[in-house]
């Protein structure tokens, strides 16, 4: 399961961006996400910029892959946090 924000848009259909997600958040580690991810996806969420991050609930083991591979490349940006 993702977990992502969505924006609320008044714009034309033909302004409408061909990406899912403004940034896609890449990260390892709960001590990451359980401090900085945090931090940095809720003050994008409170910017109106739409994210996408792992669901930090998801099964090991799980097939995530093309669900990944599927966010990647409908993001406007990634955001890799070493």
């Amino acid at each position: 399961m993702a977990m992502y924000t969505r924006r609320t848009s008044t714009s034309s259909p033909s302004t409408i961006p061909h990406w899912k997600y403004d940034v896609f958040l890449s990260f390892r580690g709960d001590d990451t996400r359980k401090g900085f991810i945090d931090q940095l996806h809720e003050t994008l969420r409170t910017q109106g910029i739409i994210t996408f991050r792992d669901e930090p609930k998801i099964s090991k083991g799980k097939a995530i892959y093309g669900e990944l591979i599927a966010a990647i490349e409908g993001s406007r940006f990634a955001l890799i946090v070493i």
